[in-house]
């Protein structure tokens, strides 16, 4: 019971803040306040708008007895006067003229400075003394947005001294326990600092907010210290002090950021606490406002202090990891004169973030994204020396960095029986990011890949599964991707191991070489066909035949904007050739191929045609974060594209008249024709 009638006064009080914040009709009444609010107010059988028609009639009948209008020019010292007097001795009157205060003030627009000098340090004064900590919410709440008001009528640059106790007066509520007086008197004071920022008062107005940081940072950081011992109280009002600043970061100087920044990133612990979702906001807008050659040491220490925040406990709010990371990816942006800093710090984030990537929540979405920007706007691939051994790659500190990153990945995967889901986003983002080295840095990571994908059958594991390995075959190609995952025939035994990629290839081949399709894929294709006729069951003979058909359906896949066909479209021709001449099962890769092939020279030859990206190979890039062009397709300029078409022509007439006699023989063969015809630019 107590606590709905405790709940109902509450809302009552909220309710009696503040009257209508609809202007008067002053104009309507010749500028008279008195017969203005009764207009308004006369009917309502509140007792909050009785006694605030009360107030301001009896304030009227002193005014008119002084000879002064009814004005709100002239209310205005008399209502504060009133209010001074009433103070917590009858908080009635107080709260009546509290609000009368909030609605004449908009209604003087040309106070001048003179006139508002003596009214806003009459408020100030109120509610610096201890009687207005006894006040309710509501009035208190009011004084403080009319003082806001009148200083805004003050002329700072000529008299600093008006303005100085309203706005520490202001100061001192943006801190206040009660959350109305708070937030209003922030709102207050942010609007005060953009006005004496305008008049050239900047530096004055820090030092006051300094005045009020440093006050209270020694109670702040002994709180941090004393952990979780620490008072509620003192807890809280750090918590209300490190808000009140952080609304006021873009109008102090930089001295005073400087200030700032250094006495509150030592704020942030290890554990979460009260006070860490709140200096991680101050320390994010206080990045946005500094230049990180005037505080590059200690952001070097913020960083490390983020780091050590970010491990996994249960305890930690979503909202504090993912802010603390972005925080420290916006830390190694700002800091643009270290740029091998990110060596020692993503290693170090990657391990430390993992324990949430592997969760099913927002957070770890958040979190995976936050790291691939880093990824992405730190390392760059174009450093690494692709060799043979991928020595001068690893030994390099980039390289060491990379190779710790993907350790760190890889430990993930191999403890998953069904890989996460984000941390297959960021091993997606790694392959495209580091193109051919990711041969290099990533093969561990391929491998388990590929063993997870041998093992999963459910959607939509499987399908991310083989997107990472679709990434991998367009980063690496297949040549890479065959050297650590062979395709290979067991004659004895008649099986052949790895064949679960080649779907996969098909979907992502592009770019690749044609003497690799000629010198690997061909003879093992070939090898199975004539497997195929010497096994004696009909079972595996049909299986050893479709392991055969899939590898030479490849063959489109390796057409797509290959990137040797001047070199090997002569050995490829006399394939084609063969293909053509045999079986319907060849014949429909064969012409699909040479079509591709064709297709493909011809747009990337000629300046008015885009280049066409598969449907699989494009979803891989459209992500924001992997805004990347197909490095494969770099490989190949438009020179060579030329002399492409030019040997594709020289071999036009073998092919030509194969097409025409098949088109003659057979009328299955016929219909691929018309869907594959022969382009003009080919014909002899």
């Amino acid at each position: 019971m107590k606590r709905k009638q405790s709940a109902a006064a509450a809302a009552a009080e909220v309710d009696a803040d503040e009257p209508s914040q609809a202007p008067l009709p002053l104009d309507d009444y010749s500028g008279d306040v008195c017969a203005a609010l009764t207009a308004r107010y006369g009917r309502s059988a509140s007792a909050q708008h009785r006694h605030l028609l009360a107030t301001a009639a009896a304030i009227g009948s002193i005014l008119t007895d002084d000879g002064h209008p009814l004005t709100a020019e002239s209310y205005l010292p008399a209502v504060v006067s009133a209010l001074r007097a009433a103070g917590p001795s009858d908080p009635a009157a107080a709260a009546a003229l509290a609000s009368l205060l909030v609605i004449l003030i908009p209604h003087i627009s040309s106070l001048p400075p003179a006139s508002a000098s003596e009214p806003a340090s009459s408020l100030a004064a109120f509610l610096a003394s201890p009687d207005a900590s006894k006040l309710p919410t509501g009035t208190v709440r009011s004084v403080v947005k009319s003082l806001g008001q009148l200083a805004l009528h003050l002329d700072a640059a000529a008299d600093w001294g008006a303005v100085a106790a309203p706005l520490e007066a202001l100061l001192a509520a943006s801190v206040d326990q009660r959350a109305k007086v708070r937030r209003c008197a922030q709102e207050s004071v942010e609007k005060l600092f953009s006005y004496l920022e305008r008049s050239g008062c900047a530096k004055k107005a820090s030092s006051s907010a300094i005045d009020l940081f440093e006050k209270h940072i020694l109670s702040v950081r002994s709180l941090a210290k004393l952990d979780s011992d620490a008072s509620e109280a003192k807890e809280t009002e750090a918590v209300h002090m490190l808000g009140a600043v952080a609304v006021l970061i873009p109008y102090l100087s930089k001295k005073a950021r400087k200030t700032v920044f250094s006495g509150a990133y030592r704020l942030l612990r290890p554990r979460f606490s009260p006070l860490t979702r709140h200096v991680l906001r101050l320390m994010e807008t206080l990045l946005e406002h500094l230049k990180a050659e005037n505080i590059e040491s200690e952001l070097e220490k913020l960083i490390s202090l983020v780091l050590a925040y970010l491990p996994y406990d249960e305890k930690k709010p979503d909202d504090t990891i993912t802010a603390a990371l972005q925080l420290m990816r916006n830390c190694l942006g700002k800091l643009v004169g270290c740029p091998k800093l990110w060596t020692k710090v993503l290693p170090s984030a990657f391990e430390a973030a993992s324990g949430y990537l592997i969760l099913d929540s927002k957070c770890s979405e958040d979190v995976a994204e936050l790291l691939i920007q880093c990824i992405y706007s730190h390392v760059d691939q174009s450093i690494f020396v692709t060799k043979e051994s991928g020595c001068d790659a690893e030994d390099s500190i980039d390289g060491a960095a990379i190779k710790s990153i993907c350790l760190s990945i890889n430990k993930k995967l191999r403890k998953c029986a069904s890989p996460p889901q984000n941390v297959l986003k960021i091993v997606l983002a790694m392959f495209l990011k580091l193109g051919e080295s990711s041969y290099v840095f990533m093969k561990d990571i391929l491998l388990t890949l590929s063993r997870l994908g041998s093992k999963i059958h459910k959607e939509p594991h499987l399908k991310n599964v083989e997107e990472c390995i679709g990434a991998a075959i367009v980063a690496m190609g297949p040549d890479k991707i065959h050297s650590l995952l062979p395709l290979s025939f067991e004659e004895a035994w008649f099986t052949c191991s790895n064949m679960w990629i080649v779907p996969i290839l098909n979907k992502y081949v592009y770019g690749a070489s044609l003497q690799h399709f000629l010198e690997y894929i061909v003879p093992l294709a070939k090898s199975l066909r004539e497997a195929s006729s010497r096994a004696k069951k009909a079972r595996k003979c049909k299986e050893l035949q479709g392991w055969s058909d899939q590898l030479w359906n490849l063959l489109p896949a390796f057409c797509r904007y290959p990137s040797d066909v001047y070199q090997n479209f002569g050995s490829l021709s006399k394939l084609l050739l063969e293909m053509l001449k045999s079986d319907r099962c060849l014949y429909k890769p064969a012409s699909k191929g040479l079509q591709q092939l064709i297709d493909g020279t011809r747009r990337l030859s000629s300046s008015d045609e885009d280049v066409e990206v598969p449907a699989e190979v494009s979803a891989l890039f459209s992500s924001k974060t992997s805004n990347l062009s197909c490095v494969s397709l770099q490989r190949c300029s438009k020179k060579d594209a030329r002399k492409s078409m030019k040997v594709l022509a020289s071999h036009s007439v073998d092919l030509l008249c194969t097409f025409a006699d098949d088109f003659l023989e057979s009328s299955e063969k016929r219909a691929h024709l018309k869907d594959n015809s022969m382009p003009p630019a080919l014909l002899p």
